[in-house]
């Protein structure tokens, strides 16, 4: 019969406290690798190479005030803003001139506003508060797998 002693039991955290370092480091990467993989990430990939952003004050402004905020800055990697600065750089500014409130979400009204101002072929969104209005005034509105998707089918 073996008596354990409190080293044994310190040794047991001690890499059990690594493991657990080993598991977040892990999930970390996984995380950083699958940002740029996500479909929304994609679906930006297509337009940039099919078409024209574009942004109007308003929501590039929205955009980066989203990416700022604490419980999401967390999440993403320092090199994806970067990419995304660089994205919003080369997008067309568009002057909003015609108002829109047609959004069930009123702070959504900015994008319908982008879409009709700038003369969209399609707006990319997730949210559904956009998404059910598809289409808007002959713009259709799809969820970012829709455009991989369809690009995948060419």
């Amino acid at each position: 019969m073996t008596i354990s002693t409190g080293s044994s039991s310190r040794r047991r955290r001690t890499l059990n406290r690594r493991l657990d370092e080993g598991r977040r480091r892990y999930q970390c990467l996984r995380q950083r690798r699958s940002e740029r993989q996500s479909l929304p990430a994609l679906a930006l990939r297509v337009v940039e190479q099919r078409g024209t952003r574009l942004k109007s004050r308003t929501t590039e402004g929205q955009l980066f005030a989203v990416l700022a905020r604490p419980h999401i800055a967390a999440l993403i990697e320092p090199g994806t803003v970067d990419w995304i600065r660089g994205l919003m750089a080369r997008a067309e500014a568009i002057v909003i001139t015609e108002r829109i409130a047609a959004c069930r979400d009123a702070t959504d009204d900015k994008f319908l506003e982008l879409a009709v101002n700038g003369k969209a072929d399609l707006v990319v969104s997730g949210d559904a508060d956009l998404l059910v209005l598809n289409p808007f005034r002959g713009i259709p509105i799809v969820p970012p797998a829709t455009v991989v998707r369809e690009t995948a089918r060419r």
